[in-house]
């Protein structure tokens, strides 16, 4: 599927993706533990097509994938890139090219094969060196959400594609990944197709633009989009691990095109408003204590207020 997540908002071209990469920013050693706990939906995913491919009997080549760099230490692997996942990724890779040195076509094969996983951003492109080596390399879609639907949450990349691990629900937060939950459409069928409906996209810029202030991010567990698309209203929902829920509004500058929405404070405000909310005593004293599993039924915090951030109560909306 072709990208344009973008161009559907206005903004110049890849400004998503850039505050995409900072979300991808927060992988550490907690990433690689809880990707585990995805891993086998896509584990049985990648052996099963492995196994068709050796059924063809190719003589395995002596195959090297060039691995995604950590951000931190470019001579190590990223994180996110688990050992599984790449035993996985090598054995697909081995089945699909033949160790003939004629066998051009392996070449196409093999990139084709790594291409349907969803990994790759760009490429992957697959050369043979002189002694029979096969060298693939390409861009790769580093993840950092999870989309829920259905009782799975799904692992999308900075550019809403989809990734070819899911988790049980609630079990991603220890990978240090937040869920986008209300999504207006289901997962695409393509690994490495992007979410369409535009709510989800608009969920992983507020997440990064979010992630500029680490300690607000870290109360952060979810954002709901459910109010994205009905009305065309564009509201995002912040979900908070105290199990408080904070109207943020519309999209940050990076969806929408522009700094301001007509009657929402700024993006900035909004920012310092949140962390009034989350860590001023006296409001938090105010707002008091919400019942564990009853994130639904706590009051609704409004942000897009111009002039202070408002308590929604269903009956009445007073100032905080």
């Amino acid at each position: 599927m072709g990208k344009g997540s973008s161009s559907k908002f206005g903004v110049a071209a890849g400004g998503l993706a850039r505050l995409g990469r900072a979300v991808a920013g927060v992988t550490t050693a907690a990433l690689l533990v809880g990707l585990v706990g995805g891993l086998i939906i896509g584990e049985n995913a990648l052996a099963a097509r492995a196994a068709e491919l050796r059924a063809l009997n190719f003589r395995q080549a002596d195959v090297q994938i060039l691995w995604p760099a950590d951000r931190e230490d470019r001579t190590r692997v990223a994180v996110w890139m688990s050992r599984s996942i790449r035993d996985n990724l090598l054995t697909v890779a081995r089945s699909a090219v033949d160790a003939n040195p004629l066998d051009a076509a392996g070449l196409e094969r093999v990139a084709n094969e790594l291409r349907r996983t969803g990994w790759f951003m760009t490429g992957p492109v697959a050369r043979r060196e002189p002694g029979g080596r096969v060298i693939i390399s390409g861009g790769w879609r580093a993840p950092v959400a999870v989309v829920r639907w259905q009782e799975r949450d799904h692992l999308v990349s900075a550019g809403g594609e989809r990734l070819q691990l899911s988790y049980p629900i609630g079990t991603a937060m220890s990978a240090g990944l937040r869920a986008i939950v209300g999504a207006s459409e289901p997962p695409p069928e393509g690994y490495g197709d992007e979410w369409t409906g535009g709510d989800v996209d608009a969920a992983i810029a507020l997440l990064a633009y979010l992630q500029q202030d680490r300690e607000v991010y870290a109360q952060v567990t979810a954002i709901d989009v459910s109010r994205y698309v009905p009305g065309n209203r564009r509201h995002l929902i912040v979900q908070t691990r105290e199990g408080r829920r904070v109207l943020w509004g519309s999209p940050p500058p990076s969806v929408t095109g522009t700094e301001f929405k007509p009657g929402e404070p700024s993006a900035t405000t909004k920012m310092n408003n949140l962390r009034v909310v989350l860590f001023n005593p006296e409001v938090r004293k105010r707002l008091g204590v919400v019942p564990a599993g009853a994130t639904d039924l706590s009051p609704l915090i409004d942000l897009t207020n111009p002039v202070a951030p408002m308590i929604d109560r269903s009956a009445n909306a007073i100032g905080i």
